[in-house]
C-alpha cells in the first residue's frame, strides 16, 4: 500500500474545493480537524488513520 502524505493531500483538496468548511464537509469531519490536518499535526494524523483502520475493518 502506498503512503498517503495527509498535509500535502489535505491541502490540495482545500485549494480544488475552495476552504477548510468545503472540505470538512466533504470528508465527513469538522473544520477543526482539517485544519490541523492541513498544519500536518502528527496527533490528528494518527488519530485520522486509526479511525480510518477501525471503519474498514468493520467492513
Amino acid at each position: 500500500m502506498k503512503t498517503i502524505k495527509i498535509k500535502t493531500t489535505i491541502n490540495k483538496l482545500i485549494q480544488k474545493l475552495g476552504n477548510e468548511q468545503a472540505v470538512a464537509d466533504r470528508l465527513g469531519i469538522s473544520k477543526r480537524w482539517v485544519i490541523y490536518l492541513s498544519k500536518g499535526q502528527k496527533k490528528a494524523g494518527i488519530f485520522l488513520a486509526r479511525a480510518i483502520k477501525e471503519e474498514l475493518e468493520k467492513g
